[in-house]
């Protein structure tokens, strides 16, 4: 949208052959066989498990996850903050008992548990965000094989699209768990259980659905709103003081949005854009920067129907599925005006800018 008051808008795996002579197999087997009972999986020196009277399951999802064929690569479908749970564990009495230290470990999420269709899973522990495997040390000292000690953690679980994904809803997910976090010591075979806490989502197959686009714009996508010119050295409206305003000029974004057989989900509108310092709970857009420009105003763009229009606060999404109407689309009510930031207004052009976002849930 540009308002305008003049219609200006990532262990290399290397095979070798040798080749020998019979008396030189015979001679090699028992190097051979010597180095096989001596190559396998570290043995895991703690035993950890999920903590009394806590689930396995992380997060267990029930809201309806939508996924549009035209959503943005990196786009976030479902985020959970400040996920927390207590492992507990203590020290393997199957091998020499020597203190180890608790680990928080991440799968590799991009394979062995990737979900596929263009999503992926990222977990986040100590601000290190990603779904590839990772191991944090944790500052828990596991000394006991006789008494556990609790190893607390918390973490944010997203749901990314990382491609392209399906347009058919009867497309689903190849699982409904999936593993996502262990607590374990740092040799742990994640993928055995025994020995290792591990950590799942539940309910992906059942929520995730994939759809084609979801939501379209009626009419002109990219709206430009005219506000007019004005004098601004007048006693009253713009220019006689800080926070006074030109008048409202009108404009609508109408959604039409279908849901079709991917059932009910919610719509969410975000608007963005630069907003003039010190006015940002006014919902008031800074004046694009271009030769001669005005100053001391700004854009201030209102949300609402009229009569009970509050300021848009950019940035932040609302929920505008009160709005649907039965044939499917969803009107969404604006205006626009001058609002002056400083004690002196100087004339010139005043256009400014901002951008809308569409989320679905």
């Amino acid at each position: 949208m540009a308002i305008s008051p003049d219609d200006e808008r990532t262990i290399v795996i290397k095979e070798y052959i040798l080749k020998l002579g019979r008396s030189s197999v015979r001679r090699l087997l028992p190097w051979v066989a010597l180095s096989l009972l001596c190559t396998g999986t570290a043995h895991a020196t703690l035993n950890c498990s999920v903590g009394s009277g806590e689930s396995v399951v992380l997060l267990d999802l029930t809201q309806k996850i939508l996924v549009p064929e035209d959503a943005p690569i990196g786009t976030v479908l479902m985020s959970a903050h400040g996920v927390s749970r207590t492992a507990q564990c203590m020290l393997n009495v199957t091998y020499p008992l020597t203190s180890e230290y608790a680990y928080v470990r991440r799968p590799d999420l991009t394979t062995s548990n990737r979900i596929g269709s263009g999503l992926a899973i990222y977990v986040t522990y100590n601000g290190d965000r990603g779904n590839s495997a990772a191991s944090w040390k944790t500052d828990v000292l596991v000394d006991s094989a006789v008494k556990s000690v609790s190893v607390p953690f918390t973490v944010d679980i997203e749901l990314v699209k990382v491609g392209e994904t399906p347009t058919s809803s009867d497309i689903k997910l190849p699982s409904n768990y999936v593993h996502v976090l262990s607590v374990a010591d740092p040799n742990q075979n994640l993928l055995v259980q025994g020995g290792n806490a591990m950590y799942f989502i539940r309910g992906l197959q059942d929520v995730v659905v994939f759809t084609k686009s979801t939501c379209s714009v009626v009419g002109d996508a990219n709206p430009v709103v005219n506000l007019g010119t004005f004098a601004a050295n007048g006693q009253s409206g713009l220019g006689s003081g800080i926070g006074s305003t030109s008048p409202s000029r009108d404009f609508t974004l109408e959604l039409d949005c279908k849901q079709g057989d991917t059932g009910a989900f919610s719509v969410a509108l975000t608007l963005d854009g630069q907003t003039a310092s010190g006015y940002d709970s006014a919902g008031v857009l800074a004046l694009s920067s271009q030769t001669g420009a005005a100053t001391g105003v700004g854009v201030q763009v209102l949300k609402g129907d009229a009569g009970s229009q509050t300021a848009v606060q950019f940035g932040s999404a609302w929920d505008v599925t009160s709005r649907w109407q039965s044939d499917g689309r969803i009107q969404l009510p604006f205006s626009a005006r001058y609002y002056q930031t400083a004690d002196t207004v100087t004339p010139g052009p005043a256009n400014a800018t901002a951008t809308y976002t569409i989320s679905y849930m």
